[in-house]
């Protein structure tokens, strides 16, 4: 492994309070827009540093950000190890506090940072931190606005089902950040504790997907808190779409695994057993968080069920392996029996009704029923 470093904190020998991972892989054309909206936050430049990882691009890179930012550090991986080994093997190059995430097609608000951290301070039980991320397919969807705020929050959570998806409230100066199952992490920040109190960080069992599942989880049955932010706004700027093909199914087979053992990594057996039919059932709602028309979602739901299936098979023949991280999660749980099987049925569990201020109950929407136009509400 090759690892370059260039000026770290300007003008300061002190340890930062946060350091800013973003993790590269032949994304160079992302990184100008990504590495200047985080040089640019309303956050002191003192208190936080940046570290690109790149996992082994072949686009050049890493050869650009050393030549073009001096002031960010850049660590080399030589190959692609995968999200969840190239970010814990960047672990040791940190030197925050705080380890906050930005994935390279995201262009961050001035304000992203600084919301986050005043959320992990604010909350002693707080070890996740999440932002208020919205999607090229959105109509609140603006990159070059990174002052002033929207009007909308996609609140990003676990549904009943066990999959990730997102619904639209108003965004107000007094909404304060609610505790969520899991979240997008794509714009995000952890307490370094986490490593003492989990024993690790992120599970490279997984490689990608249900990564962060896993982890939201391990945070949450340990009685620690994952945190939606709404004041933290990032901008996913990738331009991605979700189509329905060969890989795209198979993507959808490799989730379906690691969703169905990040579930079982915290459950006692019957529990899980409890939960499994309503997780096999995500699979038909799966493709909403990505933007998709509900004629899409099902088309695309049904696709996948064969997915499912396959999935608990692969991950059945996984979970032996597994049984050492296992029997940590269920050492370090806190929380009552039953609590994720009642969770699922009862999605949801922010009591407080000042969490959002604004609006009445029916202004409440699924953020692809706000697309401004049908060819928005299918990509």
């Amino acid at each position: 492994m090759e690892t370059h470093t260039s000026c770290a904190v300007e003008g300061s020998d002190a340890l930062p309070l946060v350091t800013v991972l973003i993790l590269s892989y032949n994304g160079r054309h992302y990184l100008d827009a990504c590495l200047q909206s985080v040089l640019d936050q309303d956050s002191p430049r003192k208190e936080y540093e940046i570290l690109v990882v790149d996992n082994g691009s072949t686009d050049g890179s890493a050869d650009y950000v050393a030549a073009h930012y001096p002031q960010v550090r850049l660590l080399r991986h030589g190959q692609n190890l995968g999200v969840d080994a190239g970010l814990n093997q960047a672990l040791s190059h940190t030197r925050g506090r705080y380890l906050a995430y930005l994935s390279q097609d995201v262009v961050a608000h001035r304000h992203w940072l600084s919301a986050l951290v005043e959320a992990m301070q604010g909350d002693p039980l707080a070890r996740l931190v999440t932002s208020n991320i919205y999607f090229a397919w959105w109509p609140e969807f603006n990159p070059q606005t990174r002052a002033g705020w929207p009007e909308r929050a996609y609140v990003c959570d676990l549904t009943g089902y066990g999959v990730l998806d997102y619904t639209s409230k108003p965004l107000t100066a007094d909404s304060i950040p609610i505790r969520v199952l899991a979240a997008d992490t794509a714009a995000s920040m952890i307490d370094r504790r986490l490593a003492d109190e989990l024993g690790y960080i992120l599970d490279e069992e997984f490689f990608m997907y249900g990564d962060v599942i896993d982890l939201c989880l391990r945070i949450n049955s340990m009685g620690r808190k994952v945190l939606f932010v709404p004041h933290s706004v990032a901008y996913n700027s990738s331009d991605w779409q979700l189509k329905l093909n060969r890989r795209t199914l198979l993507k959808a087979l490799r989730s379906s695994r690691n969703n169905l053992l990040a579930f079982y990594k915290v459950s006692h057996t019957g529990e899980f057993v409890a939960m499994l039919p309503r997780l096999l059932q995500g699979h038909l709602h799966r493709g909403r968080q990505h933007g998709l028309s509900p004629t899409r979602n099902l088309i695309y739901g049904l696709a996948a069920l064969p997915m499912a299936l396959l999935g608990l098979i692969l991950a059945m023949g996984r979970m032996p392996r597994i049984q050492p991280k296992r029997r940590l999660a269920l050492q370090q749980r806190t929380m009552p029996h039953g609590w994720l099987v009642s969770r699922l049925r009862h999605p949801g569990w922010q009591p407080d009704p000042r969490v959002w201020l604004a609006g009445p109950p029916a202004a409440e929407e699924r953020p692809q029923d706000r697309a401004s136009s049908p060819e928005q509400r299918t990509k």
